[in-house]
């Protein structure tokens, strides 16, 4: 849960409703008409002119290369920009669209899509698409182009809403500042922006206003639980959670992600006693009727490489014979093995991730992935040939499957989609505030997209959670969506999926708020970005039951119909092969 944090800096929930259409608020002037003057584009009227900030930059209408029509925009970033202050920043140019006569009539989103050609441009400079409001409390930073090659193409999104005055649509230099970059230019050709939204005559409801649901569920065909992330590093505060979870569950996920006892476990050495005290507490505190469900992986926090060493302490630094080796090397495949079988044998698990967030490391680091993947089928296999009916998977992220700003989302999930094939269940990390698509408390239309995407493979969200406070983050200056009723709307929502589309089970990271154990631990970060799940949980930081938490009941109360689930169960009995079979 505790990290990727550079996709709360786009936070682009995006709503595209039935309505209001202002149409491409671009098209019939400017630089399509070969003229890029001031009279030029008052003629517009309403639209937007580019200007080009201080530093040397030079914007101009021209037919050098031209995508479509006559004219492109040519951008020479041969400088760069001098704040107020004095210091540098990346050279940059952009238009000002003003929000009122869109979010007047309903609008909530704007998309800002065209092409770029960067073929001149020198290969260390990059050029990024930036969406931004005038208070730069909302932005959408997600779309970097490289230098070289041809015309690519770009498509962002970002909300907005009454309260914006304005909008930037900008693209920046990256890596120009305070040398420039020289000759080069960047041609930006096909422009399009749009907003779309409600009508004033069919206004969104708040979620307060929201019929209520059924307040009675007869019957469920999935687990529910949680992990036990305590509120609070004291005994009494994880008695609590283990006493909540118990009053509230009927599965329990120990989720491990605070690294792995390399050398101990290539060797055949006793773990740290920080390590099996950690597991004695989980296992002591499990409750003997309860489905289990543990997740290890080998990958980092940030999912960006190998996975930290658990010694003494979690995610110690690797030790020096570790540190340069790769997911396929014979002795992490044996070392991780080895992890993963002691894991198994101690918690008896009835399903088991052996990777966390998986699709991260695509587009962290994508050059590792195909070496995880080997890791990952060796693993696998030989944990199938103990344990043949046992569910074994990894995880994937939903929010960044979702985020269509990423240059490498198609590569993304044409990875995962690759992979699918060889886990028994499509295991789903899901924070919809985030991304999603829809509003985040009612994300229902993400579920449909997840569903599509994994086709008959059984699904399960092995973790998530809603803020039901607003969470304002200074790094990144945004406050993160949340309120109680919000998180209300979420948990039935996903519930309700969970309900129709047969998932196996659910997993709520949280069971409380961490307010006590984030005042206790946040000097540990480098910056406020852990603080974004504090507000998850279904009671507050000092024990009040939320309105969540009421709705988690009354699904809990529900009868769960195991019988459902038969056929899933008969396609983990000989693992991936028999699952193929039955597609």
């Amino acid at each position: 849960m505790l990290r990727v944090f550079l996709i709360i800096a786009s936070l682009s929930a995006v709503v595209w409703g039935a309505g209001y259409d202002s149409g491409n608020i671009l098209s019939n002037g400017g630089f399509e008409k070969g003229d890029l003057s001031e009279t030029a584009n008052d003629a517009m009227g309403m639209y937007p002119w580019f200007g080009a900030n201080t530093g040397g930059n030079a914007i101009a209408a021209t037919g050098k290369k031209t995508r479509s029509g006559a004219f492109s925009l040519e951008w020479s970033p041969m400088g760069w920009n001098v704040k107020d202050d004095g210091t540098d920043e990346d050279s940059s140019t952009f238009i000002v669209v003003s929000c009122g006569p869109h979010t007047s009539q309903g609008a909530d989103t704007m998309r800002f899509s065209g092409f770029v050609n960067a073929a001149s441009l020198e290969s260390k400079f990059s050029i990024q698409i930036i969406l931004a409001n005038d208070t730069f409390t909302r932005w959408n930073v997600d779309t970097v182009i490289p230098a070289g090659g041809d015309w690519k193409k770009f498509d962002v999104a970002m909300p907005v809403s009454v309260a914006d005055k304005f909008v930037f649509a900008a693209f920046k230099a990256l890596g120009t500042s305070g040398v420039g970059a020289g000759d080069s230019a960047v041609y930006i050709d096909d422009l399009t922006l749009t907003f779309k939204g409600k009508t004033k005559t069919t206004p969104e409801k708040p979620v307060d206003t929201l019929p209520r649901p059924s307040e009675v569920v007869k019957d469920r065909p999935f687990h529910m639980g949680f992990t036990p992330f305590p509120p609070d590093i004291t005994p009494e505060a994880i008695e609590r959670t283990y006493k909540g979870i118990t009053a509230n569950s009927d599965i329990i996920c120990h989720h491990f992600d605070d690294g792995v006892p390399w050398p101990e476990a290539l060797e055949g050495k006793p773990f740290s006693k920080h390590l099996t005290d950690g597991w004695k507490t989980r296992r002591d505190n499990t409750p003997a009727n309860f489905k289990v469900f543990v997740a290890v992986t080998p990958l980092n926090a940030f999912r960006k490489g190998m996975a930290l060493y658990h010694g003494e302490k979690d995610n110690m630094p690797l030790p020096k014979a570790f540190e340069d080796k790769a997911f396929d090397d014979p002795e992490i495949m044996k070392a991780y093995l080895e992890y993963c079988r002691r894991t198994v044998e101690y918690f008896k698990p009835d399903y088991l991730a052996i990777g966390i967030e998986v699709n991260e490391l695509v587009h962290n680091s994508p050059e590792k992935w195909p070496g995880f993947v080997t890791l990952y089928k060796h693993v696998y296999s030989r944990l199938k040939k103990d344990h043949p009916q046992m569910p074994i998977f990894a995880t994937f992220t939903l929010h960044n499957l979702l985020q269509n700003g990423w240059s490498d989302i198609e590569l993304q999930r044409e990875k995962v989609r690759e992979f699918l094939p060889e886990v028994d269940i499509a295991g789903i990390s899901f924070y919809p505030f985030m991304k999603t698509l829809g509003a985040p408390e009612r994300p229902l239309e993400s579920f449909d997209w997840i569903r599509k995407f994994v086709g008959d493979k059984p699904i399960a969200i092995t973790e998530t959670g809603f803020p039901a406070e607003p969470t304002h983050l200074k790094d990144f200056n945004v406050t993160l969506p949340g309120g109680e009723q919000s998180q209300a709307a979420y948990i039935e929502s996903v519930l309700s999926a969970a309900g129709r589309d047969r998932y196996l089970f659910v997993i709520a990271f949280l069971y409380q708020d961490y307010d006590a154990l984030w005042e206790k631990i946040k000097t540990q970060f480098s910056g406020d970005w852990a603080a974004a799940w504090r507000d998850c949980g279904l009671i507050d930081g000092n024990g009040k039951e939320r309105p969540a938490h009421e709705v988690w009941r009354k699904y809990l109360r529900a009868k769960y119909l195991p019988e459902q689930n038969t056929a899933d169960k008969e396609r983990f009995q000989n693992g991936r092969q028999d699952y193929k079979t039955i597609r």
